[in-house]
């Protein structure tokens, strides 16, 4: 458990903007396995949430606008 939280915290930065453009793709899937993700991340990231919370906040204020109700219901947990 240790090594993933190390891990995710090692690669948030670089996980981010991937996760955002796929959060605005047109196929569902995309968009609820990138939630899905950035929720993951940010469990297991932590204290290391800080330096990030701009790209986060905008993940989640774009997850929220979503159609779909599983990706909002990952927002909203």
């Amino acid at each position: 458990k240790l090594g993933c939280k190390i891990l995710a915290s090692q690669n948030i930065g670089k996980l981010l903007p991937a996760i955002k453009n796929e959060i605005g793709e047109w196929q569902l899937s995309f968009r609820q396995k990138s939630i899905h993700l950035l929720y993951s991340l940010m469990y297991n990231c932590e204290e290391k949430l800080t330096m990030h919370v701009n790209e986060i906040l905008d993940c989640l204020i774009r997850g929220a606008l979503d159609e779909n109700a599983t990706v909002t219901e990952y927002v909203s947990s």
